[in-house]
């Protein structure tokens, strides 16, 4: 489990800041460490309770508060308020009177503390703005579509085909990570084949969406035909453009399915097909105007 939440919660503290008031466990100390760049330790003593206020806390996306007897009697004197995006980890002898503090904070762990339990929270807590942002991003997109008339007559196609269309996507993110972390294998061209597949047989029973199945399909059988061993180390980094044809098509799925917006299927397809043949000729060094600038990502 374990390896699971370090995977995830990767993608959410590259930019977040964490502040540690107190002393952690050595394993503690050393995940922080690992999972934050962005990060400041104070000691819960008079000193540092000066300078804590809500305009010092609001620089932070996370604190996190050590508690123990002594430390905490001192907070209670100087302090009457926890942060909302506070994680707290307190001692047995304090229980009984932090209690008017348990609602206050996001999260409250009683000492000793797993690693599992600690990262955990910490993936509940910077979901939490993740789903914010994902939310204001999609406000955002149905104010600007919402008057496309054709939004309105799609949806029966996306109810009756979000579930699986759904489960395409989530194997496409799976393989646009394995390829982020640099890893080419048969293995990953032949699942984003497989995905390809399975988004055209959804999309063919749509006449908006069906002149996408041609290219769709043209794509799958390219990777799955694709032998790395025969590509020269020195196009490698063609799999760059993959990666981002990869990110845009998840994008435009999200937006289609999740988002609920038909946008002009012409301009994606066009600009699909052109940063496809671009990535292809790279790959196999074929004669082509070798400018980024021509590559029509969204």
């Amino acid at each position: 489990m374990l390896t699971k939440i370090s995977n995830k919660i990767n993608m959410l503290t590259k930019e977040s800041r964490v502040l540690i008031l107190g002393t952690l466990e050595d394993y503690l100390h050393d995940s922080i460490n690992k999972y934050f760049i962005h990060k400041d330790y104070f000691d819960l003593n008079k000193d540092s309770l000066n300078i804590l206020n809500e305009s010092f806390f609001e620089q932070f996306d996370i604190i996190i508060f050590s508690f123990n007897k002594e430390n905490f009697n001192l907070f209670q004197k100087e302090l009457k308020k926890i942060p909302e995006k506070s994680i707290c980890l307190i001692c047995d002898d304090i229980y009984l009177d932090f209690k008017s503090y348990l609602n206050s904070s996001f999260a409250v762990l009683l000492k000793p503390v797993s690693e599992e339990s600690f990262l955990n929270k910490i993936y509940s807590l910077l979901s939490t703005y993740e789903l914010e942002k994902h939310l204001k991003t999609k406000e955002r997109i149905i104010n600007k579509y919402k008057d496309e008339t054709i939004n309105d007559k799609i949806d029966d196609f996306l109810d009756k085909y979000s579930d699986e269309i759904i489960f395409i996507n989530n194997d496409l993110n799976e393989n646009l990570e394995r390829l982020k972390d640099l890893d080419m294998s048969k293995e990953v061209f032949s699942d984003i084949s497989i995905s390809l597949i399975k988004l055209t047989k959804v999309i063919q029973k749509n006449k908006n969406l069906s002149h996408l199945s041609i290219l769709f399909t043209e794509f799958s059988q390219f990777l799955d035909s694709l032998e790395i061993e025969k590509v020269e180390p020195s196009r490698y980094n063609a799999f760059d453009y993959l990666t981002t044809i990869i990110e845009d098509l998840i994008l435009y799925i999200d937006e289609l399915f999740i988002y609920r917006l038909f946008k002009d299927v012409t301009l994606f397809e066009d600009s699909m097909s052109n940063n496809i043949k671009y990535f292809e000729a790279q790959l196999l060094g074929l004669n082509v105007n070798e400018e980024k600038d021509n590559l029509e990502f969204f």
